[in-house]
C-alpha cells in the first residue's frame, strides 16, 4: 500500500500547475531563443501537463507551417529553459487573434 500511495503523489507532483504556468509565462523567451521570426505571430494558450503537450495559436495560416517546422526546437528550448518543464508535443491551433509583446 505505501508504494502505491508514493507512486500517486508521485504523479500529482508531475502534474502541479506552476510548470504549466512557467512553461506559458516563459513562452516569449522560448520564442526568440528558438524562432524568433515568429515573434508577435504565434502565441502559446495552454500546456497539459498531463500529455506533456503545448498548444501554440497563430495569426494567419503562413506561420502554422513555419510553426510546425519549428516545433523541434522549440520543444528543446522550452526543456532546457523552463525547469521541470516536460513539453514533448506541440499542437498548433487554428489561426487566432495574436497579441504582439510589449
Amino acid at each position: 500500500m505505501r508504494d502505491a500511495d508514493h507512486a500517486g503523489r508521485g504523479r500529482f507532483l508531475d502534474r502541479r500547475p506552476a510548470a504549466g504556468g512557467s512553461v506559458l509565462a516563459q513562452f516569449e523567451a522560448v520564442l526568440a531563443a528558438a524562432a524568433a521570426e515568429l515573434a508577435g505571430h504565434v502565441q502559446a494558450v495552454a500546456f497539459d501537463a498531463d500529455t506533456s503537450r503545448q498548444d501554440v495559436a497563430r495569426d494567419v495560416p503562413a506561420y502554422g507551417t513555419k510553426l510546425l517546422w519549428s516545433a523541434p526546437k522549440l520543444i528543446v528550448a522550452a526543456n532546457e529553459r523552463v525547469q521541470g518543464a516536460k513539453v514533448r508535443t506541440l499542437l498548433v491551433l487554428a489561426p487566432a487573434s495574436v497579441k504582439a509583446s510589449p
